[in-house]
């Protein structure tokens, strides 16, 4: 089952998928961030993220789909279809929480990755996978009515020793600028500084879109205008 929800996820651009036991999570989080668990806390749970992958698979999506493209949140909207349709699985109940939601099925995705052995969170905020560094997404945790892997979580090792000098000083650099004087896309500057990944850092193109989400930018890369090279 682990690897049919796997598959249909890297087809679609979420290629990170790493399975866990709910119990695992919900015995660190408070109730409100506690997952499903269909009454017995050995459920499965699935962590599902994505690297650069996602950005070619999501811009093909909305070129074949205009309510898609013309969608106001696009990455929300093909998120929830795709793993949605990955986890519907016969004869198996699921249940799929969103890393963007708020409120009431809010999860705490950053410690889900980590306590699944997916992404370490760093002092500076920033999960970061052993292989991609911090150029990841974090986007869903599906809930299966099935048993989790057996035992117990092992820790997650740091993956950088370099942490201290190289992210946290980007970090406090952009925190003593002037309040006002911090654009959105700066803080690109804290992930550059991770030693790790830095081969699988996402194109000028999905970087902007993501820190900045002006509707001209995406309507550019649907229309292949401000395509550069990743």
């Amino acid at each position: 089952m682990y690897r049919r929800v796997r598959d249909v996820c890297d087809a679609a651009g979420f290629d990170l998928c790493r399975p866990l036991r709910v119990e695992w999570y919900n015995d660190t989080v408070e109730d409100r961030l506690r997952l499903p668990d269909f009454a017995r806390p050995e459920s499965l749970a699935l962590v599902v993220g994505n690297t650069r992958a996602l950005w070619p698979r999501l811009l093909e999506a909305a070129r074949a789909d205009r309510d898609l493209r013309e969608d106001a949140n696009p990455v929300e909207r093909y998120t929830e279809l795709s793993i949605e349709a990955a986890a519907g699985l016969p004869g198996v109940a699921t249940q799929v929480r969103w890393a963007h939601s708020v409120g009431d099925e809010m999860v705490a995705i950053q410690r889900l990755a980590q306590i699944s052995g997916l992404a370490y969170l760093s002092p500076a905020n920033l999960s970061v996978h052993p292989e991609f560094g911090p150029w990841i997404g974090l986007r869903a945790a599906i809930v299966a009515d099935v048993s989790g892997p057996a035992g117990a979580p092992a820790p997650m090792p740091r993956p950088c020793e370099e942490c201290e000098r190289a992210c946290m000083p980007a970090l406090r650099a952009l925190q003593e600028r002037p309040v006002g004087s911090v654009a959105a896309l700066d803080w690109v500057a804290v992930r550059d500084a991770c030693p790790l990944g830095r081969r699988h850092r996402y194109g000028d193109e999905q970087i902007e879109y993501h820190y900045v989400k002006r509707p001209e930018v995406w309507r550019d890369a649907v229309n292949g205008v401000r395509g550069r090279p990743a």
